[in-house]
């Protein structure tokens, strides 16, 4: 049965097989590719960023293995395997290069992909991405101690409930604890230990197309010293700070757009 909820009417819901695992994905819009690589806590849900992005792009939201109805296969251990599988993916649907945007969790994998396939983008965007370590002076969030209810508070805090359409699976309580537990060891699987990625400080140099950091001001969850890091290594890569937490891909979907759509070369 599938768990995921229903998604807006500019969208549809569509699968692909890459090397054996059937990949689900939302997909809508139109023009140049944009993969859209999530953060955890909303896999399924089509959100209003997405239809921002639409307006200018073929937007292409995945979901991660181990998430939302695709299946965590034996064959994904670490990240480069993952990165294996996006270019599987992408070629599968026969698209690129592509503009990358990854947030979160889905920053870190967006981040090893681009170190591992630099030739495949046409754009990074990385929105309060995890992968690197923190300074000293903030340390980091073991989200795996924190249940549900606390990661939503890190989150979103008092506004969390502005947005409970896109975090929840209805009233369906069961579901919604399922799908956190699915994505919970989708993760752990690849950055348990450590938690994070010695690689990337290297690979990030490869990465010649334009580059963004998006950094909330306000974001509890993820020391916004890594993504400080990230801008740091990414060459010619604009930092840039919002408004907002963690979770401001929901507060602010047309700032956020409005940034991605930034860096996309002139004429493209």
């Amino acid at each position: 049965m599938s768990t995921n909820p229903t998604t807006a009417n500019s969208s549809t819901r569509q699968a692909v097989n890459v090397s054996g695992l059937e990949t689900s994905f939302a997909r809508g819009g139109s023009g140049e590719p944009l993969l859209y690589l999530t953060g955890q806590g909303h896999s399924g849900h089509w959100l209003p960023l997405y239809d921002r992005l639409a307006a200018q792009f073929d937007v292409i939201v995945p979901d991660h293995p181990g998430f939302g109805d695709t299946e965590l296969p034996d064959s994904v251990n670490d990240f480069n395997d993952l990165a294996v599988h996006y270019a599987g993916f992408l070629d599968e649907l026969a698209v690129g290069p592509v503009h990358l945007v990854g947030h979160g969790f889905g920053g870190w994998v967006a981040a090893e992909f681009a170190g591992v396939y630099p030739e495949r983008l046409a754009s990074l965007t990385l929105i309060a991405p995890s992968g690197l370590r923190p300074d000293e002076s903030e340390p980091m969030v073991d989200w795996y101690r924190l249940t549900r209810d606390q990661l939503l508070d890190l989150t979103l805090g008092e506004e969390r409930e502005e947005w409970a359409e896109y975090l929840s699976y209805g009233d369906d309580f069961g579901a919604a604890m399922v799908a956190d537990y699915k994505e919970r060891i989708g993760v752990a699987r690849v950055a348990w230990n450590p938690r994070y990625s010695f690689r990337l400080e290297h690979r990030l140099q490869r990465v010649k197309a334009p580059a963004q950091i998006i950094v909330p001001e306000n974001d509890k969850l993820i020391a916004p010293s890594i993504a400080r890091r990230f801008g740091e290594l990414l060459p010619a890569a604009q930092v840039t700070t919002v408004a907002g937490e963690h979770l401001v891909v929901l507060q602010d979907p047309d700032r956020i757009a409005e940034l991605v759509t930034s860096v996309v070369p002139v004429g493209a």
